[in-house]
């Protein structure tokens, strides 16, 4: 599992808000291996990250492709990424406890 959790400033969160929605999360739910994407905000002024996006995979091999790469790194998401504040990025991997 890949957990991100991010703010943006206001000036731009609707516009944040539409990339997300409208162009990242569908495309890197959609590159092979991430079995499924899912977005959230939080509901509650003290909060510390605004949102956060959960993605499950097969491997967190996924987030090393080229199908990956490409999805994460578009035009729009360039114009993005210098409003991103609070970056906190999770990468898991299942527990498995031994005997």
């Amino acid at each position: 599992m890949l957990a991100v959790a991010i703010n943006v400033g206001p000036e731009v969160e609707a516009e944040f808000n539409d990339w997300y929605n409208q162009e990242h999360l569908p495309q890197l739910g959609s590159v092979p291996g991430v079995l499924t994407a899912r977005r959230f905000r939080a509901s509650g002024p003290d909060i510390e990250n605004k949102y956060l996006a959960l993605y499950h995979m097969t491997s967190l091999d996924v987030t090393r492709s080229d199908a990956w790469s490409k999805a994460a790194n578009t035009p729009w998401t360039e114009k993005m990424r210098p409003h991103f504040r609070d970056l906190l990025a999770l990468r898991c991997t299942k527990y498995v406890r031994k005997g």
